[in-house]
This record gives C-alpha cells, sequence and structure tokens, in this order.
C-alpha cells in the first residue's frame, strides 16, 4: 500500500544517518559511482525547546534545488521520536503541528506509534481531511522552481500542557518528483535530525 511505503520512509529518516555513519569506506582504488543531483531539504528556525502549553512556534521547511531541472512539486512526510527513556508516550491531543498555504494556517493530519508521530505535508490549499487520505493531498503543486532557487513551506508547532517532558528528534523525508523518477511517490531526500526538548517553563518548574 502506498501508507505504508511512505510509513516506512518516514522510519528510515530517523535511522538512515547513523547507518550512513557506520559504513565502512570504500576501497581507494573503486571508482565513485555517479550520483545524480538531488534536491536538498532542511528545516529553518527549528526551535531547541518547547514549553508544554506555550504559544505556537512558527519555523519552516526548505527545499534548494540542486539538480539540472525545474522542480514543480513538493511533499514530505515529517517523522519526531521521542526518547526510548520516557515511560510516558506522547499520544493525540499533547500535539498539533501546521502549514501555511493559500494565506491560511491548516492542520497537519498526524498519525501516533510507540514514542513517536508522523505527517505529511505539502501546500495543499484545500486539503481532504484524515491522515490515510494525504495520497490526495500531496505533492501539492509549487509553481515553478528554477535549478539553484529555494521553496519554503512554512510550518507551526505547540505541545499541550499533557504532552510529557523529554528528548525529541524531528526527520523529514522529501518525495520530489523529477524528470528521473519513476512514479509519482519517488525514493526520499531526507533531511538532517534535529533535537529538541519539551520542558516546563522555569517558573512552573520550580513550583512544582
Amino acid at each position: 500500500m502506498k501508507l505504508n511505503r511512505i510509513a516506512a520512509f518516514t522510519a528510515a529518516a530517523t535511522i538512515a544517518p547513523a547507518l550512513f555513519l557506520t559504513t565502512p569506506a570504500a576501497a581507494a582504488d573503486t571508482a565513485p559511482a555517479a550520483v545524480a543531483a538531488e534536491p536538498f531539504l532542511a528545516f529553518k528556525d527549528f526551535p531547541t525547546s518547547f514549553t508544554p502549553g506555550g504559544d505556537w512556534t512558527n519555523f519552516s521547511i526548505t527545499m534548494e534545488n540542486r539538480t539540472g531541472e525545474t522542480l514543480t512539486d513538493f511533499h514530505a512526510s515529517l517523522g519526531v521520536r521521542e526518547g526510548w527513556s520516557t515511560k510516558e508516550d506522547i499520544k493525540p491531543g499533547d500535539v498539533e503541528v501546521e502549514y501555511y498555504a493559500a494565506g491560511r494556517w491548516h492542520p497537519v493530519e498526524l498519525r501516533f506509534d510507540s514514542h513517536s508521530f508522523d505527517g505529511n505535508v505539502c501546500p495543499q490549499a484545500d486539503p481532504v481531511p484524515g491522515f490515510d487520505n494525504w495520497y490526495l493531498n500531496c505533492p501539492a503543486k509549487i509553481g515553478d522552481l528554477k535549478p539553484g532557487d529555494t521553496y519554503t513551506l512554512g510550518l507551526r508547532m505547540r505541545f499541550a500542557p499533557s504532552a510529557p517532558a523529554a528528548k525529541y528528534l524531528l526527520t523529514a523525508a522529501g518525495h520530489i518528483p523529477t524528470s528521473a523518477s519513476t512514479g509519482k511517490y519517488p525514493l526520499p531526500v531526507f533531511t538532517d535530525r534535529y533535537r529538541f526538548t519539551v520542558q516546563p517553563a522555569q517558573g512552573a518548574a520550580a513550583t512544582s
């Protein structure tokens, strides 16, 4: 199913960088394989901490076009994992994520699993609600992104007072159609891993 495929990509975003670090170096006499240039994804202005019950925190996901062609669509899967040492599981209602399109904010439909949650984002101005309907919304058109240009999608997130105080890790996998793609949902390109904490404000922690 398409849903399982995207879920697998999201999970892979968390572990792939670590796997790359443990891969043995290629022999010196081995010619490197030619690799086509890919779009480069990153988060911008992402905070290192959130306060449970706090206001929205704005940030964005960006895509730099490092290919030699014009890109016209955008789709990324966000994945957040809670530290394994945390006893309390993050659950629906603990966190909200929204994206900005067509002059207003739209909720990102989230799916929760053991110590984690994920969701799909693209600049869909009139999204069909429901997590399982992501394929009806993404990818979405972004106009013509020329080689060397950067696309930015505004995001924001906030945690409810019930959110577990813990360490978290954010990653994203971008499914960006190019001329080399073999289907609507190509193999992903990954962001770096972004570490953050959810912790009470100093005053609240002192009185608890």
